[in-house]
């Protein structure tokens, strides 16, 4: 700096030089007296500048940095699917969730008008179906089981008109075809309210008999209810119903 100065103290402008020509003119001489060593450290700081900037941004993309919050996920890392690691044996056919069996279907057509089939799941031999179905008077979320033969013939219930099923994918046979499990919990049928005080009760007419209103639901062994979801199996032939899990909540 002391010879720059030194050098332009001496030297002699035109008066019409302007700032800007004199300071690329100051620029040009300094550049001209510098040794290679200068440059070659301007070198070596710029290029220290630049790995560091490369290696901050390798840094966050390596997998053994854990982010503390979700933001520094990158997104690319949340998209995920699943996907068996094999495919499924030949022999083995999945039941489809909308699979009806068409004698079972035609029976709910004509005979059970009232209630809605909601899926059919059929045994591992293929002789008998679990069939799942709604009734109009009852959430739609739930559902009841009944045990039907493939060709469309009512066998008997598997559920009590308490018990509410849920989650109808879940609802299968065992794989040797000797128990079925599905998940169910206690109905929240509604029942019909009291007559409030002070009304008055139908009237009977005279002569006439009271006659008892026919039961057709079937006698079930009791069965222990709870109010939020669990596992019940049963086996083949509907009987013996009892829950696996016994834990509220």
């Amino acid at each position: 700096m002391i010879d720059l100065t030194e050098t332009f103290s001496t030297k002699q402008f035109p008066k019409s030089t302007r700032c800007k020509d004199i300071a690329a003119s100051a620029t040009t001489h300094f550049l001209k007296r510098k040794d290679k060593k200068t440059l070659t450290l301007i070198v070596t700081v710029l290029f220290a500048v630049i790995s560091a900037g490369a290696s901050c941004t390798a840094i966050t993309q390596r997998r053994d940095v854990r982010p503390v919050v979700l933001r520094d996920v990158p997104a690319q890392n949340l998209s995920f699917r699943f996907e068996p690691d094999v495919a499924m044996p030949p022999e083995v056919k999945a039941d489809d969730a909308d699979d009806k069996i068409e004698a079972i279907q035609l029976d709910f057509n004509t005979r059970r008008q009232n209630d809605a089939l909601v899926r059919t799941v059929r045994s591992p031999d293929g002789q008998r179906a679990l069939v799942l179905y709604g009734a109009a008077d009852e959430p739609s979320q739930e559902f009841h089981i009944d045990l039907y033969s493939s060709d469309g013939k009512f066998l008997r219930n598997v559920t009590p008109p308490d018990l509410a099923c849920v989650f109808p994918e879940t609802v299968s046979w065992s794989p040797d075809g000797n128990f079925i499990t599905f998940i169910g919990h206690r109905g929240v049928k509604p029942t019909p309210s009291p007559t409030p005080p002070g009304a008055s009760a139908p009237e009977v007419p005279e002569g006439a008999e009271a006659t008892p209103l026919p039961s057709v639901a079937p006698a079930f062994a009791p069965v222990a209810l709870f109010s939020t979801e669990q596992i019940y199996i049963c086996n083949r032939d509907g009987y013996d119903l009892k829950p696996l899990t016994s834990r509220e909540g």
